[in-house]
């Protein structure tokens, strides 16, 4: 609602699963996905301007883009964060987290880093019309 903040449920957490290509993130979250207490989180799915492989269902393992949605999205403060990655665009759906903690669900993020730093990460929070903040438009590449 325009003009009130509103709160995640208390306990509910952002968990970033962060690392460069092939440290093995996808396996971590696949074990969890296994496990009783992986049925409790939120995975957010990533948003992409790559095409699609075969299997691929969108919403299920990208929200897939294009270079003109990607970057309206993005101008929006739509991505919690976005990335370069091999020519292709990626970006965490602010929506999707933000959603996730207004039902009181972890949410899990995954993207690819180089560094350490999550420096790059616009913050998650409300302005005083209620709509998140912008933050830092800083992008991060790799």
């Amino acid at each position: 609602m325009p003009g009130q903040r509103r709160e995640g449920a208390a306990g509910a957490q952002v968990i970033v699963i962060s690392g460069p290509s092939g440290v093995g993130k996808d396996t971590i979250i696949n074990e969890l996905r296994r496990r009783p207490i992986g049925q409790t989180f939120h995975y957010v799915v990533t948003c992409t301007t790559r095409e699609p492989r075969v299997g691929e269902m969108n919403g299920v393992h990208y929200h897939f883009h294009t270079d003109e949605t990607f970057a309206a999205l993005d101008a929006a403060s739509g991505l919690l964060e976005s990335a370069l990655v091999h020519g292709r665009s990626y970006g965490t759906p602010r929506s999707e987290v933000r959603g996730a903690l207004e039902r009181g669900q972890d949410a899990i993020l995954q993207f690819q880093r180089r560094s350490s730093s999550l420096s790059h990460l616009r913050p998650l929070r409300h302005s005083p019309s209620g709509s998140l903040g912008a933050g830092r438009r800083r992008r991060r590449s790799s």
